[in-house]
């Protein structure tokens, strides 16, 4: 059979394994446990990227660190979505190219601490 257009059905819907990591014994750690242990310079190597969907709220990235998933704020949502249609992004990130930095700041929305992430080239 031939693609159509070059579609590809099989590329396209069957799973396979972009992040060449194994997770066994990750545990989960927030930006503000990182943060308040580490502090605002510390870079962490971007493992992987996954996509959470089963939060109490909308969908979210968890990134994967040394030996942890990272919860990521759903704000980055489209930022994640970017990456993951980039393969030069997740090339990067399999080479051990990509880091980042964990920001504080204060949502003016709802007047609380929050934590995001800051890229890095490493």
């Amino acid at each position: 059979m031939s693609n159509v257009s070059g579609f590809s059905f099989a590329k396209q819907f069957n799973k396979e394994r972009i992040f060449p990591i194994d997770t066994t014994g990750f545990e989960y750690i927030s930006l503000a446990e990182l943060y308040n242990e580490y502090g605002a310079e510390q870079v962490y190597i971007l493992r992987a990227m996954y996509r959470n969907d089963m939060g109490l709220f909308d969908p979210s990235p968890v990134f994967a660190i040394d030996g942890h998933f990272v919860n990521i704020p759903s704000h980055m949502m489209k930022t994640y979505d970017d990456i993951m249609q980039t393969p030069e992004a997740i090339e990067a990130i399999n080479n051990e190219k990509v880091g980042f930095k964990i920001r504080e700041y204060t949502a003016a929305k709802y007047g609380k601490l929050c934590y995001s992430v800051e890229f890095v080239d490493l």
